[in-house]
């Protein structure tokens, strides 16, 4: 069994499109968004990114426009900011959700905002919060 906090809880089995298994840690695809939940210690670099990205091309197609992303963090893991950076320059998402269960999580989110765009990113404190904000957002 995963763990209690992940998004598979938390939704129907017919609701998820696609389900990637990555040593770093697994995505979720649904119609419009994408749920991440890596794993412990792990840090998250281009490398890794450009696996999950040419996955999401195949699925998604070239325009990630309308896409949302949800980041279940129960796990702690760091993230290389500058890939971020590169990652945006490249594509677009429509918006950036990051659920967070701890104290050091809520830093980094702190740290990731300044890459972002202030409308772009929004924080949880549950994946069920955040898979309702992206269910309203496109309705």
């Amino acid at each position: 069994m995963g763990h209690p906090d992940s998004v598979v809880n938390y939704v129907t089995k017919d609701s998820i499109k696609e389900i990637h298994n990555f040593d770093f840690g697994d995505y979720y695809f649904f119609e419009n968004f994408v749920v991440s939940e890596l794993k412990n210690s792990i840090t998250f670099d281009w490398h890794k990114a450009q696996d999950l990205i040419n996955k999401a091309l195949n699925y998604y197609g070239n325009d990630f426009s309308q896409l949302h992303l949800i980041s279940n963090r129960y796990n702690n893991y760091s993230v290389v900011a500058q890939d971020w950076k590169k990652f945006l320059r490249l594509y677009e998402i429509k918006t950036y959700c990051v659920v967070i269960y701890s104290r050091n999580a809520e830093i980094n989110v702190v740290m990731e905002k300044l890459f972002f765009k202030t409308n772009q990113i929004h924080t949880f404190n549950h994946i069920k919060q955040a898979l309702s904000f992206v269910l309203n957002q496109d309705k």
